[in-house]
């Protein structure tokens, strides 16, 4: 019965994107859609992936105190998958939130909402079975709630930000760009950075966000 009820709902998700799709009008920000070749699309899922391994011990202290995790244990979560016993706020909070992140990198890369949700389950796939698996088995419910309910957050977020960002208000600008910071990745204008020193004992880069 839970099979059926996500099937029915990424059904009803892929033809949400798809009329979106076809609706979306013109305005002064806008995602740039393009047609990806394979190869591109899987650079750019190896991209997400190497960030993956690179921030997964960051934000599980345990794992990077040697409190949690080893690579036995890693060899033998290869292929396991559970129901795991997470606290509600991982499942129904982080991992959605992770996965909303997921689908706006891939928005702002100019894949279509069909497309994004596409990579954004591929990439949490290679998450739970290749980089999670360190610490613990893969776990059903993230492997649908982080690209499912991640997608569907995500959108809600693309509509909210794009509309703020069309607007002429400077405030409404700015909250745009804080609830959608991977939005400067489309107006890649609007960063810049650049280096400074006094060549005694001040280094660092400016960076430079326009609103």
């Amino acid at each position: 019965m839970t099979f059926k009820y996500l099937i029915r709902l990424i059904v009803i998700i892929f033809a949400l994107f798809r009329q979106t799709e076809s609706a979306q009008a013109e305005t002064a920000f806008a995602y740039d859609e393009k047609n990806y070749e394979s190869s591109e699309r899987i650079l750019h899922l190896g991209v997400v992936y190497g960030v993956s391994w690179a921030l997964y011990p960051l934000f599980q202290p345990e794992v990077m105190m040697g409190e949690k995790g080893a690579w036995h244990e890693y060899r033998q979560n290869i292929g396991r998958t559970v129901f795991d016993q997470d606290e509600p706020f991982w499942n129904w909070i982080v991992h959605p939130i992770s996965g909303s992140q997921l689908f706006l990198f891939y928005r702002a890369m100019g894949y279509t909402r069909t497309d994004s949700f596409a990579m954004t389950f591929v990439s949490s796939a290679l998450f739970e079975y290749t980089i999670e698996i360190y610490s613990e088995p893969a776990s059903y419910q993230d492997l649908y709630q982080t690209p499912v309910l991640g997608s569907v957050f995500g959108y809600g977020i693309e509509l909210l930000s794009t509309d703020l960002l069309n607007r002429p208000s400077r405030l409404a600008q700015f909250f745009g760009r804080v609830i959608n910071p991977l939005s400067y990745i489309v107006n890649r204008d609007s960063v810049s950075a650049a280096p400074f020193t006094d060549f005694r004992s001040t280094h660092g880069v400016q960076l430079t966000l326009e609103f």
